[in-house]
């Protein structure tokens, strides 16, 4: 028998909204409010780098043990209410000392994790792709030299120059 999922409590997304909401007040102290513990002595925040220009929308979530995963996305201020959001991420909201804060070191670190599967994923295909294209060269090298001798032959000497003609010498006149 599954389980039944188990729906994100309403005060979880409510200071995910907090949070969002004091950014765009340029409220620190309401934003560090909203944050775990961990985020604030980590030093990934940063009152100042709240981007600008977008509005936020605090979507669902999905409880993953006792940490809630929600969904928030970015759309440009301007942009029509159908339009496709320029960003989104997962964000962590989890309970600190009977509290729910936002995680957002963890949110982070979550994000990059992902970033750098991906990237060392790529390394790999890229570094699969240069072995084939190496193969293919080397391939298409030999056969463009088949039929010519496996060794060049030695290039003959130049014949030496004649020595040179010697110079009538001039008498001193004493």
């Amino acid at each position: 028998m599954s389980e039944q999922p188990v729906e994100v409590p309403a005060a979880a997304r409510a200071v995910l909204q907090a949070f969002v909401d004091a950014g765009l007040a340029r409220n620190e102290a309401g934003m560090k409010a909203c944050l775990t513990r961990h985020t604030l002595e980590s030093g990934q925040f940063n009152p100042d780098s709240a981007p600008e220009g977008l509005r936020f929308e605090v979507g669902d979530g999905q409880m993953e043990g006792p940490m809630a995963v929600i969904t928030m996305k970015a759309f440009p201020s301007d942009s029509p209410a159908d339009a496709a959001p320029v960003m989104e991420m997962a964000c962590l909201v989890v309970q600190e000392e009977g509290q729910w804060k936002f995680d957002l070191s963890g949110t982070m670190d979550r994000m990059m994790g992902g970033l750098q599967q991906a990237m060392e994923q790529m390394a790999v295909s890229m570094g699969d792709a240069m072995k084939g294209i190496g193969e293919a060269m080397a391939e298409g090298l030999q056969e463009a030299f088949n039929g010519l001798p496996a060794e060049p032959e030695p290039e003959k000497a130049p014949e030496p120059l004649p020595p040179p003609s010697p110079k009538p010498r001039r008498k001193r006149k004493a």
